[in-house]
């Protein structure tokens, strides 16, 4: 008995998917509401079930289809639940059609949609949105044609005016100063210790002798008493002069005495112990007359971290720019550590950002809270609107605008955004950025001193500056992004950190 095999070259066999040649020998030209398949045969294809509407306030005008008919939508999973948004992608002014329109799949009910009407989010929504992705239990809408928006500050500059010298110790016969320059101008301020040694001399050669060899007579008591008192009185004034000499240069009393020179010039300068408090608009430098230990200076610029204070005004900020060539300049904070908020005392230094960023604007953020949809310009909007904590975006921690430059989207259009281990993947143009992992709203370095692996990671391909990345699939734990120009590829098999990009 002999056996056949064979295979169908496509399972695809409906009429209205085939062209005449390639359909089978008897298969009907038309067929309605039945599906034809050469291996379940013939079967009604299944119907339709009405399960919810929204209703319009008017007739449907050509704007209204026009809206409709360019709308784009997104499936996204929040805590389980899978959601179709269907969002406007470029601007109708005129549409009545809600601009973002969400649908619970599993369900196949629309989601109401809350939003302040007066406020930005309507605005933004109104304009179109480019993208959608899910961070955690929160719906991410950037912009179509909004760029992100950030405010930079110099930390530095509220407390330029702040300079503390500390006194560490004193020698003798040493001259310690303090430098003042305003623009450009330099004064000193200067102050040399006393000497260890007393400079008089014990002289009693103006006493007359009374008789030689003295005898027990009192005119020769009253010589050697004359000799006792001249001697007594010089090592009183030997023991006085070393004691001056401990106080002179004890910190604190050099202290006193240099505050003292420079308040004639600038009123605010004051001491604290052996410090010397200084407000005032320039640049304060000090000399101890040696290698620099015996006295030290926070005012604008140290070198390195152990050069600090440690007492300073609360909140002072200082530059560190090590003496390494190529090594990046870092910034350093002070904090009382009694709690207290401003005034001299006290301190810790922790590392800070010399220039802060603050994202005032980056998408909208939604979520989805007893079956309504919330959307919002910032998370503390959103937060008023559902009663619920909504963790910040957060601000920039370390570094400057070398030491830890400003991500390449804060300046741009997002084009588009998803998740990819663990971190959120936000694109603009044809650079790639990913948020901190775990983190999904805090895009900076915490330390410009060490590289962590979980810190953010930006990364381009070379020759594609002028491409835009506008959507992107994942397939197999890799993303693929689809450009206008390229496709690119970034790999999910290790887990990528900056050491790695």
């Amino acid at each position: 008995m002999s056996k056949v095999s064979d295979s169908y070259a496509s399972v695809i066999r409906g009429v209205s998917q085939q062209v005449p040649h390639d359909r089978l020998p008897g298969q009907h030209w038309e067929q309605d509401n039945y599906i034809s398949d050469p291996v379940r045969g013939l079967s009604r294809r299944h119907g339709s079930e009405f399960k919810d509407d929204q209703q319009l306030t008017r007739p449907p005008t050509q704007e209204d289809l026009d809206d409709g008919a360019d709308r784009s939508e997104q499936t996204l999973f929040v805590d389980g639940q899978e959601y179709g948004l269907f969002h406007r992608t470029k601007n109708y002014p005129d549409s009545r059609l809600a601009p973002l329109v969400v649908v619970h799949k599993d369900t196949s009910r629309f989601l109401p949609v809350r939003y302040p009407y007066d406020g930005p989010a309507a605005a933004i929504m109104g304009e179109g949105i480019s993208t959608i992705t899910a961070a955690g239990r929160y719906i991410l809408l950037a912009s179509a044609n909004r760029p992100v928006a950030h405010v930079t500050t110099d930390n530095t500059l509220a407390s330029s005016k702040q300079h503390a010298v500390w006194v560490r110790g004193g020698v003798n016969s040493r001259k310690f100063s303090i430098t003042i320059t305003i623009n450009g101008v330099a004064k000193d301020y200067s102050y040399t210790t006393l000497g260890s040694y007393y400079d008089g001399v014990l002289d009693t050669s103006d006493i007359p002798p009374y008789n030689d060899p003295p005898t027990n007579s009192d005119p020769n008591k009253l010589y050697t008493k004359q000799i006792n008192d001249r001697v007594n009185a010089y090592n009183t004034k030997v023991n006085q002069h070393l004691a001056a000499v401990a106080k002179d240069i004890s910190p604190g009393s050099i202290a006193e005495k240099l505050a003292a020179l420079v308040k004639v010039d600038h009123p605010t300068a004051v001491a604290d112990g052996p410090y010397v408090c200084i407000v005032v608009d320039g640049i304060v430098s000090a000399d101890d007359g040696g290698n620099g230990d015996l006295i030290r200076t926070v005012s604008r610029e140290i070198t390195a971290a152990e050069l600090v204070t440690s007492r300073h005004y609360d909140g002072k900020v200082v530059k560190v720019v090590p003496k390494q060539a190529n090594a990046l300049a870092y910034y350093l904070k002070a904090a009382r550590t009694d709690g207290v908020t401003g005034g001299f005392g006290e301190v810790v230094w922790r590392e800070t950002a010399g220039l802060g960023v603050s994202l005032s604007w980056v998408f909208l953020i939604g979520l989805i809270k007893d079956g309504i949809c919330y959307v919002a310009s910032s998370p503390k909007e959103l937060a008023t609107l559902t009663g619920t904590e909504v963790p910040p975006i957060e601000d920039s921690s370390c570094g400057d605008g070398d030491s830890s430059p400003i991500p390449e989207f804060m300046t741009r259009v997002i084009t588009h955004m998803r998740m990819f281990q663990d971190r959120l993947m936000i694109i603009a143009g044809s650079t790639v950025f990913l948020s901190k992992s775990g983190d999904y709203f805090n895009f900076f370095r915490k330390s410009v001193l060490a590289v962590a692996d979980d810190d953010p990671i930006e990364v381009f391909a070379q020759g594609t500056e002028d491409d835009v990345i506008t959507s992107g699939v994942q397939h197999d734990r890799n993303v693929i992004l689809c450009g206008k120009r390229y496709q690119y590829i970034v790999p999910g098999r290790e887990n990528m950190t900056p050491r790695n990009p």
